[in-house]
């Protein structure tokens, strides 16, 4: 095997085009399925398009009205019905079920996520993926053959858009922007990721302006939010009219959220099964990797966003599996670091703006 070859068996593109040929080998052998939620199905099925979501309400109401918003403030599920829109039209025009082209669609947001999360680690560490990193990563691999329709979804928007900030594509900025807009879409899906996307946005956007020099880098490192504030800013507010007036409504409504969180599974009814076990393993080995780097001063974006993830986690178990995400990546790139030697001050690649000199 040459060198190249070598290089390439380590590189994102083996990790995505391995991952992709292993989830369609699955999906075809009817071991992983995937289905659309019921969300957005109802939607489709009671005959709304894109082109028709703003059409008064129909005579008699239905289910659906409250689903579109108002005038005031776009629906939640907005955002989550314009992203399956597409597999809703082909299915049509193809003749085959929804869910059917769904499940096909899986192999490509897993591999894409796994380009992702290896491109983060690569970039991080200046190096080829090392086998021990690559095992660090298989969590957030295989996690897309356990979760329902829409956090495969989610979990791939959260991986490029850590893939847009902390990858090799955050030299360039309209790239870091674009890859932004797309991963906040794809985490659309749920009340708490799309949250929990929008605050890493927010503090990886903060972090590199803040690690700039010069205004006008300061104000570069600041587009991506900027962006997705402009994309994004009715769909946020409606989305937190909606969950504020689910859970109560008022300051009560935030002690509420709390119930639907980690607590809410792991103290509930005195049970401690397998899936708390996880979630109580996960929430500390992410918080003790982000602490320990954290006071290290290694990898300071990436602890920021993985205790923002475990943050938002109290608020919701969906929100809480993103931060499986960063926890591995950071693990992977620690290994990375370990096994290849790399000295410990080199802790920050170059900024996406090279600063003046």
């Amino acid at each position: 095997m040459t060198h190249s070859q070598s290089e390439f068996l380590r590189s994102p593109a083996a990790v995505g085009l391995v991952t992709l040929i292993v989830y369609a080998i699955a999906v075809l052998g009817g071991w992983v399925n995937a289905a659309l939620w019921s969300q957005v199905t109802i939607l489709w099925e009671e005959g709304w398009t894109i082109a028709n979501w703003h059409d008064p309400a129909p005579e008699p109401m239905d289910g659906t009205v409250e689903m579109r918003g108002s005038n005031t403030y776009y629906s939640a599920h907005r955002l989550r019905f314009f992203l399956t829109y597409p597999v809703f039209w082909l299915s049509a025009q193809m003749g085959i079920g929804y869910d059917t082209l769904y499940a096909a669609i899986v192999p490509l947001l897993a591999a894409l996520s796994a380009w992702s999360v290896a491109a983060v680690v690569i970039h991080r560490s200046g190096h080829a993926l090392h086998l021990i990193s690559l095992m660090a990563l298989l969590p957030v691999i295989c996690i897309f053959s356990m979760m329902e329709g829409r956090l495969i979804f989610a979990h791939c928007g959260y991986a490029v858009l850590l893939a847009s900030h902390l990858g090799s594509l955050e030299r360039k900025p309209y790239l870091v922007a674009i890859g932004s807009a797309i991963g906040l879409l794809l985490t659309s899906v749920a009340s708490g990721t799309f949250f929990s996307a929008f605050l890493a946005l927010i503090l990886l956007s903060c972090a590199a302006a803040v690690m700039a020099r010069g205004l006008i880098n300061r104000l570069l490192r600041l587009a991506p939010l900027v962006l997705c504030l402009l994309l994004y800013n009715a769909d946020i507010y409606g989305a937190l009219i909606k969950n504020f007036a689910f859970f109560g409504g008022g300051p009560g409504a935030v002690i509420n959220m709390l119930q639907h969180g980690i607590g809410a599974v792991i103290l509930k009814a005195g049970k401690f099964t397998m899936v708390s076990g996880l979630i109580c393993l996960v929430t500390v080995a992410g918080l003790g990797a982000a602490l320990y780097r954290f006071r290290a001063q290694l990898e300071l974006r990436l602890c920021f966003v993985l205790l923002g993830a475990l943050a938002m986690g109290m608020f919701g178990l969906s929100a809480l599996t993103l931060a499986l995400i960063p926890t591995c990546v950071l693990a992977a790139v620690t290994a990375q670091r370990f096994f290849l030697g790399i000295p410990a001050h080199q802790t920050e690649p170059s900024g996406p703006f090279p600063d003046p000199a």
